[in-house]
């Protein structure tokens, strides 16, 4: 039976058995399922956990749960673009290499997601055709 009597630096509960390392870290092998999924709480993204609370995120990894620890995080690959955001910012340039100078992030997504010429069709052109 585990008896949450202690508690890390940020809160957490751990359990009896939990060693406490220097700055407030936990070992990996004394996280609980509980502890993981409180700790995910805490942060919006995936990276952030892994970067900010290793251990945890390894015991989820190991232990098969990492998918529901984080199933409020915003998926992998989910973009805060969208064609309509990306057409607005393409319509403050008049040119495609000001588009890819000033804004390279919406500039690539465009390109990657093949809507490049569809965002960029107010623009002129910046060479003769021969």
């Amino acid at each position: 039976m585990n008896i949450l009597s202690h508690f890390d630096m940020n809160g957490s509960a751990l359990t009896s058995s939990t060693t406490v390392l220097p700055a407030g870290r936990v070992k990996f092998a004394d996280w609980t399922e509980e502890g993981v999924r409180k700790e995910a709480l805490k942060y919006k993204r995936r990276w952030d956990f892994q970067n900010a609370c290793g251990g945890a995120y390894q015991y989820a990894a190991r232990h098969g749960i990492l998918k529901s620890v984080c199933k409020h995080m915003p998926g992998r690959f989910m973009s805060i673009h969208s064609k309509d955001s990306i057409q607005a910012e393409a319509l403050k340039y008049s040119t495609r290499g000001a588009f890819a100078k000033g804004s390279q992030a919406e500039y690539s997504y465009a390109r990657k997601h093949h809507m490049l010429n569809d965002v960029c069709s107010h623009m002129v052109c910046c060479y003769a055709k021969k």
